[in-house]
């Protein structure tokens, strides 16, 4: 998460939305009080950055309704480059999308989380 916080931060995004289906990354960045010596350092990162924003948004979605970026993952296990950015939609991930176009109804989010900068 830290790269694409520094690659949004670079790109002068002003206003971020991020939806995990991991409800207890979620959390963690929604609890300013959560140590853990494992994972302190990255959250420390991610939080330095996260004040790079003028607004964010940390939202838990469901799984189901985050399969676009679920194929992105699994697709990039077979990546020999250590990052690739995409200049236009990958083959892999269109008909995903274009079932999202024809409106595949899938419920996206929990509750809405806001995470105050």
């Amino acid at each position: 998460m830290v790269i694409y916080l520094f690659l949004c931060s670079n790109l002068n995004i002003q206003f971020l939305v991020i939806e995990l289906d991991a409800k207890a990354v979620v959390d963690v960045f929604l609890n300013p009080n959560y140590q853990n010596i494992a994972v302190s350092p990255i959250l420390e990162d991610c939080r330095q950055l996260l004040l790079r924003f003028q607004q964010i948004q940390v939202k838990h979605c469901f799984c189901q309704a985050n399969r676009c970026a679920d194929l992105l993952a699994r697709m990039s296990l077979d990546q020999v480059t250590d990052f690739v950015s995409f200049n236009c939609l990958p083959v892999d991930i269109r008909g995903i999308v274009e079932e999202d176009v024809v409106g595949l109804f899938v419920n996206r989010l929990y509750p809405v989380s806001v995470l105050a900068v």
